[in-house]
């Protein structure tokens, strides 16, 4: 025994530990507490609490409150009464008064169907109701088949709602705390409270929520559907920031490891009707209500998953999974998947994440499978193109200086923005000159405004010079009272991002104990990117930073063997994984972490991987019209008329099989064997009826002959031709004969675009 209180004190004291450390480990609060760990002190552990907890933003008070809620087997995905209270008053909810003759009721009794005035009915109860009839004496009773004009779930334009002499509904007189209790308890039948008729008309459009309001006729609860801006904001800034759960507070929070803890021990809870049950569970009402917070705000109606994917944060996308979490689920409104917000936020790492968990739940559903949905096509053919176009010249100036500001070099000529002409230092355009090279200040976040500082003719200069020393990262200039503008000033200007409080009527103020300076984001890894086998520099490589493409590294001239080229400056952090992707692929590319030195440029080496395509194409000879059978290590090289070829590639011990109907990837493991030996010694047979391939001896003859590293000279634009096809037999004519006639060669189908050539391969992760 006490050693077992031994213990349970070592587990409070760390539970106490975890808990105050400034970056809490949610899931061992958990863990903690289902071992008998508690706090000492007085706790309230309930849902609520935490949720309160959570909006304090006292994360770890607030795990340690659901840990004890989970282990007493409360519900974590408990709804917020509070919330769903205050969103049913933002939300404006009106009690009509409906004057009498406005309305009528069909009652079907067991001769026939009438209808009465509404305000006839003496009293209902589940759905069988007494009315009076024509005469006092004359009683009416049976079953309500509908109203005529305020149906439970119906938009309505009450204007159009006239009684006798006219009469239109009217806003009824109660306290809002008395229909607030009404709305808690609508179900309880002695939940009731006073109103009168004496309010304004009611007019425009409403929906209406409850008609009769407790059974009676002359009380109807709606809700307008027009909202003002001041409505408008109160319901974004709650879809926005509040959760109706804790799963969806800590999301939209961003505390993405307490996600992945609830959802761990409580199961995987479904965001994308949240809120929907405010004005109850009729259909027509959860839809009405479920499109005006979409119309206030987009983000409404996204899954955690999707959450997640914009977010990029693919260490949780296991723990949703796991907990029933649908990959291919789509939001609700929009229809995205969790893929698409991944590509419409560029978060590249999430997309390569995402497509292996397509692929890992049924191989089919990869593309050009009819199992593929056309969601899941565009989202994997925009990947490939967007981190492409990560590298193309930017469409305007703010694009250009945000992205460089992100670390991607800008430095090339064909990135300068439109409009303008760089001249060392400096963008031109007119009567602007514009430094290159942003500054942001150190307290600036990623989401902070870019503004266009004026400067002097001879603080021009000395920026100019300390932007060109690689030096000092701090700027030597003041901020302090220097005019600014959001578009660029005549004259010489510095473009700077700043946190907005520190930008006021056109003029930069400092607040106190800030400090008055700007930094340069500078280079600090200098990055080779090399071939595999002779570990010689390869130009052209695009450079990608976490998923986010950075730099291309140059060619130079290493097509003939020389120095310059297939080396590039970037910025990196400590511990940062990069890559080099030669060309579109399919293949697990190799990463390489980033050991920053303080203070010095870092050197790393990239060794791109062995990666072969294998093409047919057409090419005249002395003896006609020949198929010569090609292989790069460039997809971008393979000629657009190329066809693919059809056979097996024997390489090493390795055997691939090429089906004919995409271009053929390879990747070679070349071990200890030279890129020459490896190429020299493949073993290459067709498929195609009638032809056989003839080899070259090409590769040893370009081997013998320029000496060197092959692979490299493949990487520099220089296919290599292995050979060709031949006829091996005459073909006759028959009902297997191809297409092409007699003694002629089917024709092998050709490329079908950037995605076909993925068809047959496991993940699509060129980035990581």
């Amino acid at each position: 025994a006490g050693d077992h209180c031994d213990d349970l004190a070592e587990l409070c004291n760390e539970l106490a530990s975890v808990v105050h450390a400034s970056d809490c480990n949610f899931a061992r609060v958990f863990e903690l507490v289902d071992q008998g760990a508690r706090l000492p002190g007085k706790w309230t552990a309930n849902v609520s609490a935490a949720l309160s907890a959570a909006r304090r933003s006292q994360w770890s008070i607030s795990a340690y409150l659901a840990a004890v809620c989970a282990a007493d087997g409360l519900d974590l995905a408990e709804l917020d009464g509070c919330v769903v209270d205050d969103l049913w008053l933002g939300a404006g909810p009106v009690l009509a008064w409906v004057p009498p003759g406005t309305e009528q009721v069909q009652i079907a009794t067991p001769s026939e169907s009438v209808w009465i005035p509404a305000e006839q009915v003496i009293e209902q109860e589940a759905g069988q109701v007494r009315a009076m009839g024509a005469s006092r004496n004359d009683l009416i009773c049976g079953q309500v088949v509908c109203v005529k004009y305020l149906s439970v779930g119906e938009s309505v334009e009450v204007s159009s709602i006239r009684g006798p002499g006219g009469a239109r509904l009217k806003k009824a007189q109660v306290n809002e705390e008395d229909l607030l209790a009404h709305y808690r308890e609508c179900q309880d039948e002695s939940c009731s409270f006073v109103a009168r008729p004496g309010g304004a008309t009611l007019g425009g459009l409403h929906q209406v929520l409850e008609y009769p309001v407790h059974g009676d006729y002359r009380l109807a609860l709606l809700r307008p559907r027009f909202m003002n801006q001041q409505r408008r904001s109160h319901l974004s800034l709650a879809v926005s920031s509040v959760g109706e759960t804790l799963a969806g507070q800590a999301a939209k929070s961003g505390q993405w490891p307490f996600v992945a803890a609830i959802v761990e021990k409580s199961g995987y809870v479904d965001l994308r009707h949240e809120f929907g049950q405010v004005f109850g569970t009729t259909p027509a009402l959860q839809k009405a209500w479920c499109n005006d917070l979409r119309c206030v705000n987009k983000k409404y109606g996204r899954s955690l998953l999707s959450m997640a994917a914009a977010d990029g944060k693919t260490e949780i996308f296991e723990s949703l999974i796991s907990s029933q979490a649908n990959v291919d689920e789509k939001d609700w409104g929009s229809n995205a998947t969790p893929l698409e917000r991944a590509v419409e936020n560029s978060q590249w790492d999430a997309v390569v994440s995402l497509v292996g968990k397509y692929q890992a739940r049924a191989e089919t559903l990869l593309i050009g499978s009819s199992l593929a949905p056309a969601a899941v096509k565009r989202a994997v053919l925009q990947f490939h193109d967007e981190a492409l176009r990560q590298g193309q010249k930017p469409a305007t100036l703010r694009e250009f200086f945000a992205r460089h500001l992100s670390g991607e070099a800008m430095d090339a000529e064909h990135l300068v923005p439109p409009g303008f002409a760089r001249q060392a230092s400096w963008l031109s355009k007119k009567h602007v000159s514009l430094l290159a090279t942003p500054l942001f200040h150190p307290s600036a976040s990623p989401h902070d405004p870019l503004v266009f500082a004026r400067l002097a003719d001879d603080e021009a200069d000395k920026i100019s010079e300390w932007v060109e020393s690689a030096q000092s990262t701090v700027c030597p200039l003041s901020l302090a009272d220097r005019e600014f503008a959001s578009r660029p000033l005549p004259g010489f200007c510095m473009v700077v991002r700043l946190p907005e409080s520190f930008l006021a009527e056109g003029q930069i103020q400092i607040p106190e104990n800030v400090i008055d300076s700007l930094s340069i984001v500078r280079c600090n890894v200098e990055v080779a990117t090399t071939t595999p086998c002779c570990q010689e520099k390869v130009g052209g490589v695009a450079i990608f930073r976490g998923g986010q493409r950075v730099a291309v590294t140059p060619r130079g001239d290493l097509v003939i063997g020389g120095e310059n080229g297939g080396v590039v400056s970037i910025v990196a952090r400590d511990g940062e994984f990069l890559s080099g992707v030669l060309s579109k692929t399919s293949i697990q590319c190799p990463e390489v972490s980033v050991p920053v030195a303080h203070g010095r440029l870092t050197q790393v080496s990239i060794a791109i991987p062995f990666v072969l395509f294998f093409y047919v194409e057409l090419q005249e000879s002395e003896d006609g019209v020949e198929r010569m059978v090609f292989v790069t290590p460039r997809r971008g090289e393979i000629p657009p008329d190329a066809t693919a070829f059809r056979g097996t590639i024997a390489i090493n011990d390795a055997r691939v099989h090429c089906d004919g109907n995409e271009i053929c990837e390879v990747l070679v493991d070349i071990g200890d064997d030279s890129c020459c030996d490896v190429l020299s010694g493949m073993r290459i047979k067709t498929e195609l009826p009638g032809w056989e391939f003839e080899s070259s001896g090409e590769p040893a003859e370009r081997a013998a002959q320029l000496q060197g590293c092959e692979f490299q000279r493949m990487c520099n634009g220089m296919p290599v031709r292995l050979g060709k096809l031949i006829p091996s037999v005459a073909v006759a004519a028959s009902s297997a004969e191809p297409s092409g006639g007699p003694g002629r060669p089917q024709r092998e189908r050709p490329i079908r675009g950037l995605v076909g050539g993925y068809q047959s391969q496991a993940v699509p992760n060129p980035w990581r």
